[in-house]
């Protein structure tokens, strides 16, 4: 028993009740975002009529920097999924070219601004198990950092094999690539390398750690090499979906 006139201890939150809270926030962040985003989005395209080049250059931080902080509050969402006991995987047989196709699709656009090409080579039949949105998501990060990373007049390469009970999908940039002194840490969560603090400073540190934590909650694993020839090689690695 405590004497009077002691403070009392504060209880820390528990971790249900801080993933509670973490959500409500992201829910609560997300609207207003959305709407940020919408309409720095519409003066920059000249939806809402002409900006004058003076403020143009504004205009266009202010669409980088809403479309980093609505990614960020995305990937902080699927955090709290990720850490959420109740919110399990929806598991289920897709085919590769399935997942592939509506990620590229999202990406093509941000793609042909950079100057970046994309290229896929998947063998037919493939069939996978695992949670789509989620790897998806998974997917869909992977492919954004490539073009992110590669250089103007360079090229993104997409390939799925099969290969002894798994199908392996790697994507191939041709960017800076990653110190080996920093190869160990890019998974980790928030983590960001000296480049992509310095050439990139809007990202949020969470895409890899994410995709990584997909990969493996499907029973999957992601791997990163440096590829020869320059550039990097992320190999997501998945459980086959066994034939009926």
């Amino acid at each position: 028993m405590s004497s009077r006139g002691e403070p009392r201890a504060t209880p820390l939150p528990t971790a249900d009740a801080t993933r509670e809270a973490l959500g409500m926030t992201v829910h609560e962040l997300r609207r207003p975002l959305t709407v940020i985003t919408s309409y720095a989005q519409l003066l920059s395209g000249g939806m809402l009529g002409e900006v004058p080049a003076a403020a143009m250059t504004a205009v266009e931080s202010m669409v980088e920097a809403a479309d980093a902080m609505l990614a960020l509050i995305e990937g902080l969402a699927e955090v709290v999924r990720l850490g959420d006991p109740a919110d399990q995987p929806v598991i289920t047989e897709v085919a590769a070219d399935e997942l592939l196709e509506p990620v590229l699709a999202e990406v093509a656009p941000m793609a042909m601004l950079r100057g970046v090409r994309l290229e896929i080579d998947a063998a037919e039949g493939l069939r996978v198990r695992g949670d789509a949105r989620r790897l998806g998501l998974a997917l869909g990060n992977l492919c954004t950092n490539a073009v992110t990373y590669s250089a103007e007049n360079t090229t993104v390469q997409v390939t799925a094999r099969g290969h002894r009970g798994e199908v392996v999908i790697a994507v191939r940039d041709r960017g800076p690539g990653v110190p080996p002194e920093e190869e160990p840490r890019i998974f980790d969560k928030y983590y960001r390398g000296r480049l992509g603090r310095r050439e990139h400073p809007t990202g949020s540190g969470l895409g890899l750690f994410l995709a990584r934590a997909v990969a493996e909650g499907a029973g999957g694993s992601l791997t990163a090499n440096a590829a020869e020839g320059g550039g990097m090689e992320f190999v997501l690695r998945l459980p086959v979906a066994e034939r009926g």
